[in-house]
Parts: structure tokens; sequence; C-alpha cells
């Protein structure tokens, strides 16, 4: 927060003109418009409770554009003071300085060219001024029981402190006081005429107030009359909208049942298609295994034929083997024959058993098992001798 002045003083000695010469500079050529004049800080008023206070005094020290030095005996020897003036010396310029002496006596030795040592002005500004320095005197207040801007020669001791902050001469300064204390006292004048015609036109208005009193309160009844039939409509509007919002309940249920059957009806017709899906895909396999079966029928039907057509060329070669027996056995009966009658004349011999041929049935083939598809399909006959003959 910038200030526009910093005020330095001892507690002691001026505890009560530290504060007026605050609110003087605060309140000289204030703007009806604005709070203060010029932002002044005083410890007392410008300072909380905090455990940094000599840090707090630094900050306001450093934001504050000029430095009033409440000069007395007590503020010379105040060691607060003397930090404030060598940190405003360390930081800042020595012309923005405004001593003000307010006890004791500020004494400038010319042979030296620096202050005596007998005068009220702290250590700290010995050998800063190279020409005595001009400053504003108020020992006088002292004294004095009323301490504000309505003292004229108080007001001239704070608008010689207040001119070079504001940056322009005492006199411009107190003029453009009294312009706006003049302007001021305008406004108050307008506000009060603007009051009293607005009382008058309060007056009126009551008037007329009291005349339209009645009507409002017909008015008023009338709406009251309104107001129930309202209300009574409401009611009425409430119960319609209960009975359709319980309406749109039960079609929200039928919707929702709906929407189940739907979808019952729908994974039905799914698994439908899958059931058809699957039994199609067994007719296929079972066409197929028939298929298959035939397929096999008809080769074990061939293997059978073939088989029979074996058996009877085997039959075949049996029976000329039988023929071949019975021309071996007929020649070795005509060769016995033969012998018998060369041997006549020889004494008889024994004549050996002739040894009969006896032919071995022929082994039956084994029949292979079909398959009903072959039985139904087609039937084979077959004759009850083809499997073996006997010679």
């Amino acid at each position: 927060m910038a200030y526009d002045a910093f005020i330095s003083y001892s507690h002691a000695a001026d505890g009560r003109l530290a504060p007026a010469v605050q609110d003087g500079l605060q309140r000289l050529a204030r703007p009806w418009y604005r709070l203060r004049a010029l932002h002044v800080f005083r410890d007392q008023t410008g300072l909380a409770v905090n455990p940094h206070l000599w840090q707090s005094i630094q900050n306001a020290l450093d934001e504050s554009d000029y430095f009033i030095l409440m000069c007395s005996p007590d503020a010379a020897a105040s060691p607060w003071v003397e930090r404030e003036v060598n940190h405003w010396l360390a930081t800042k310029r020595p012309e923005h300085i405004l001593p003000v002496l307010t006890a004791g006596a500020i004494a400038w030795d010319n042979t030296i060219g620096d202050f005596s040592a007998a005068s009220a002005v702290p250590a700290a500004l010995r050998g800063v001024f190279t020409e005595e320095p001009r400053f504003s005197d108020l020992r006088w207040a002292h004294d004095e029981e009323q301490l504000d801007l309505r003292h004229s020669k108080f007001r001239e001791g704070v608008a010689e402190l207040a001119a070079p902050i504001h940056g322009v001469s005492k006199d411009q300064l107190e003029g453009e006081d009294i312009r706006l204390y003049r302007r001021a006292r305008r406004l108050v004048r307008a506000a009060v005429f603007a009051l009293i015609l607005l009382a008058s036109s309060a007056t009126v208005a009551s008037a007329f107030a009291v005349n339209n009193a009645s009507r409002a309160r017909d008015a008023e009844a009338e709406a009251q009359d309104e107001t129930e039939r309202a209300v009574a409509a409401e009611e009425l509007a409430r119960d319609e909208a209960d009975r359709a919002r319980e309406a749109e309940a039960r079609a929200s249920d039928e919707a929702e049942r709906a929407l189940a059957a739907e979808a019952t009806a729908f994974e039905e017709a799914q698994n439908a298609q899958d059931a058809e899906a699957d039994a199609q895909t067994q007719a296929e396999l079972a066409r197929a295994a028939e298929a298959v079966a035939i397929a096999e029928a008809e080769r074990a039907d061939a293997e059978t034929a073939n088989a029979q057509t074996q058996a009877q060329r085997a039959d075949a070669a049996a029976a000329a083997a039988l023929a071949e027996a019975a021309r071996a056995d007929q020649e070795a009966e005509n060769a016995q024959t033969e012998a018998a009658n060369a041997t006549s004349a020889r004494p008889p011999a024994p004549t050996p058993r002739p040894r009969k041929h006896v032919r071995k049935p022929h082994a039956p083939m084994p029949k292979r098992p079909r398959s009903a598809a072959s039985s139904t399909s087609r039937r084979h006959a077959r004759s009850p001798t083809s499997g073996c003959r006997k010679h």
C-alpha cells in the first residue's frame, strides 16, 4: 500500500498533535468523492499487532513519498525516531524530509553549515542538508484545545505541509480547498432541494395512495378470489397430472412387458433357427452316413459276387479234378484187368483191395454281414448249393 507521507514523532511529546496533523493532511482539499486527500502513515493507525514491528515500519517508509519529522527534544533522544531517519536517508532523498518543530528549538550554525548541538533535530540529520531547511513551527499548538481545520492558524500550518506533498503552492492548495468546500456546499444545497422535492412528491404520492387504497383493497379481494380459483384449478390440474403419471407408468410397464415378450420371442426364434440348423446338419450327416452305408453295401455285394464267382470256378476245377480222378481210377481198373488176364495162367494171387478216392467237400465262403440299407435297396437271390457241392 503506497503512502503519500510518513509521520515520525515522539509519543511522549506529540501524542496529541501528531493525530491532529494526520487528520488535517487527509481532510485538506479532499474531493467529496474520495475518502481522504492524502494517505498518511502513522504508527498507531497504520500498524496492526504483529511480531515484526520494525519490518512493518521499514515497509511503510519504503512505500512513502515524504517524511514528516516532528522535531522535539524527546524526538531527538528517541531511538525509534533515529532508526526511522537513518533508514529514510539510506533509501530516500533528504529533499523529501519535511521538519515540523513542536518543542525546543532548531538552530542553524552558518559557520559550520549544519544544525547546532543544542537543537531539537536528531543527530542522524546533522551533515545531511547543505543549507538551512525551512520548517513549520507548531509549538503553539500544545496550548490549543481545538486542533482541526476550522482553526485558521492550524489550517495554515497543515497547508504548509500538504502543499509540497500535493505538488502545488500553499495558496493554490488553500484555493482548491475553498473551491472544493463551496462545491460541497452547493452539492449539499442541491441534495437538500432534492430531498424537499422528494418529500413533496412523496406527499402527493401518499394522497394518490390513500385514494387508491380502497381500489387496491377491492382489487386484492378480487385477486384473492382469483387466487382461490387458481388454487382449485391447480389442484384439479395436479389430480389430472397424477392420473396422467399413473397412466404413463402403466403404459411404461406395458411397454416393458411388450419389450420383454419381444425379446423372449426373438430368443425363441433364434433357438428355433439354431435347432433347425442343427436338424439340417444332422439330416445332412444322416444322408452322408446313408450314402457311405450304401457304398459299403455295394462293395460288400460286389465282393460277395466276386467270392461266388471264385467259388464257382473252384467248383468247376474240383469237378475237373474228380473227372481226372475217375479216369485215373478207370485206367487203373483197366490195368488191373489186363494184369489179371495176363496172370490168369499163374496161380491166382490175392487181389489188392482198390482204394476209393474220396473228394472232400468244398468249404463254403464266409458270408459278410449286410447292411440294412443294402437289404432294403435290393435283394440278391443265392442258390443254397453255391457255397459247396457234394460229389
